[in-house]
């Protein structure tokens, strides 16, 4: 996608600085923090901000048999296949 999300979002943060979009749907949230600990480690960034943007969950089939529906913010019954609060 063009401009990148997180271009946007700096500047509407007022932010002076490298932006980058990392589009890998769940997943794309871990490798943002593995590239930010990378940043740090090397002594690139003193700041990193690391936001989630993608809501993969509007297109999932929670009604069939596919257990694989967990995530950081909520927790998927397996049994239910279904979101529990």
């Amino acid at each position: 996608m063009t401009p990148s999300q997180a271009s946007i979002l700096a500047v509407d943060l007022g932010f002076n600085c490298t932006a980058m979009d990392i589009n890998a749907a769940c997943t794309g949230f871990l490798y943002a923090l593995d590239v930010a600990d990378a940043l740090f480690k090397e002594g690139k960034a003193e700041y990193v901000m690391v936001v989630g943007m993608d809501i993969m969950s509007r297109y999932m089939d929670y009604t069939t048999d596919n257990p694989a529906c967990c995530s950081v913010t909520g927790q998927c019954d397996p049994q239910k296949r279904q979101w529990t609060q």
